[in-house]
């Protein structure tokens, strides 16, 4: 019960019938890859591109490919911003 945010009945229901869809649609997505990757391996990657628009299919049969366009797009939209990256060890 401490791993739960809430502590009523209700509330730990909805928790974890969240969980078992999550967990459902994230298989999905493993079966329609039909990628090597592992079951955490996708999880971090769905994870990592939650707020881009990027298809996660795609991502999941090349990640290392997709990841690249992904960057390229995020510094693209920086500079568009005038937005400068942060670093979080400055030399």
């Amino acid at each position: 019960m401490k791993y739960f945010l809430g502590e009523n009945r209700n509330a730990i229901e909805i928790q974890i019938w969240v969980t078992m869809i999550a967990y459902l649609l994230l298989r999905v997505m493993q079966t329609k890859a039909r990628s090597k990757l592992g079951f955490s391996n996708i999880v971090m990657l769905t994870r990592a591109t939650l707020g881009a628009y990027i298809d996660l299919v795609t991502l999941l049969n090349c990640p290392k490919l997709d990841w690249n366009l992904l960057e390229q797009q995020r510094a693209r939209w920086l500079a568009s911003q005038n937005i400068q990256q942060l670093e979080l060890f400055p030399t």
